[in-house]
């Protein structure tokens, strides 16, 4: 009986420890009536909603787990968010809606990953405060265009976010020199893609991080991710292809011509299947001049593949493990990018592998053709 008794203590106090909340003192002004305040997940779980009331506030999150989780604003068009570790314990914020809106709610939070968020935001904002109200003004521009206006509108909003992007990186490379002990860097960088224009700062970035952070398994993960990117630059030897032809044939690099375009596509994607009919054209067109193509599908289900195949009159080689997106191909050929499109040597070696659309991919052709010939 005394054992029994010394179990349902040992549980209830379990218990009592993993339930605690996280508890939200929130200060507000100047928001309209259906203004509201959520707190997401990374796996995009609505954890908490809240009309968000003139002054002074509280509410609370039931943990379900410990982590990092997204904080979001809305009031009318106006949409701010904000990533914090969120923990049991106390957090104070602060929002006015006619404050800038990049600025950092949380004022006080209970861990050292909360308060370093603060730091973050802090140099972010220093940094991105030149070119914050300019992408505001984009924004509600593009909102405001019509058919005569919104292509520059769009170019415009566009060239400002590849900024912030830049200033992004500068601000987690800013704040992983201060702070090497801080996981919260191989998370910001985690929100970011790593691409063969940024991979050498991500590196960079990553190079500042202790030892400890390092072998993280988010740590690990992304120096995966930047090796990865780093393999597939220009001037490197491509590394293959996993798999087989729908008749069984493994890939070799045999089948390389002067140029070659390598592109990643699935039969359920319909970006893919629109791009079928215009590489259709394209390869009739240049497969007798020393130009190959060489598919490589991420699909899982074999009949969904070559139905696809033979209904499109894809006439060119075609590569799958029918391992879907837990294929090697997903990793080492476009980084789990579909349609991705790369351009080969005849000795595969990487001649181009980032920014290839559609619709300059014949002008790519026809550069690296006259390079070869």
């Amino acid at each position: 009986m005394k054992k029994f008794t010394l179990i349902i203590l040992a549980l209830l106090l379990l218990n009592s420890c993993s339930n605690d909340p996280a508890l939200f003192n929130l200060n507000a002004k100047n928001f309209g009536k259906n203004a509201t305040i959520s707190i997401i997940s990374t796996n995009g779980e609505l954890l908490k909603v809240e009309n968000i009331k003139e002054n002074n506030q509280t509410f609370q999150v039931n943990l379900p787990k410990e982590g990092f989780a997204a904080l979001k604003v809305e009031n009318g068009i106006d949409v701010r968010d904000f990533w914090f570790h969120l923990t049991s314990g106390t957090y104070n914020l602060v929002l006015n809606a006619e404050d800038n809106r990049t600025i950092y709610p949380f004022k006080k939070t209970p861990s050292t990953q909360g308060e370093d968020f603060i730091h973050f935001y802090s140099i972010k904002n220093k940094l991105n405060k030149p070119i914050t109200d300019s992408l505001l003004l984009a924004k509600r521009a593009v909102d405001a265009a019509d058919l005569t206006n919104i292509n520059v509108r769009v170019d415009v909003l566009a060239d400002l976010m590849d900024r912030t992007k830049t200033l992004d990186l500068n601000a987690i490379e800013t704040f992983a020199k201060k702070h090497p002990n801080s996981e919260n860097t191989i998370f910001l960088l985690d929100q970011l893609v790593v691409t063969d224009l940024n991979s050498e700062k991500f590196e960079k970035i990553f190079s500042y991080l202790s030892d400890d952070v390092k072998n993280s398994k988010a740590g690990k993960k992304l120096l995966e991710q930047i090796t990865r990117v780093n393999n597939s630059k220009p001037g490197n030897l491509f590394a293959g292809i996993a798999g087989e032809t729908p008749d069984g044939k493994a890939f070799s690099k045999e089948i390389f011509k002067k140029v070659n375009l390598v592109f990643v596509w699935t039969s359920y994607n319909n970006r893919c299947r629109t791009n079928n009919k215009a590489l259709l054209t394209l390869y009739n067109k240049y497969k007798n001049q020393g130009v190959e193509f060489i598919g490589v599908s991420l699909d899982s289900k074999r009949n969904w593949w070559v139905n696809v195949i033979r209904d499109d009159k894809l006439s060119w080689p075609q590569f799958s493990d029918l391992k879907g997106a837990k294929s090697p191909n997903a990793k080492n050929i476009g980084n789990y990018n579909v349609p991705y499109f790369m351009i080969l040597d005849k000795n595969g070696k990487i001649l181009m592998s980032e920014d290839i659309s559609l619709e300059m991919l014949e002008a790519d052709i026809i550069k690296y053709l006259r390079k070869v010939s």
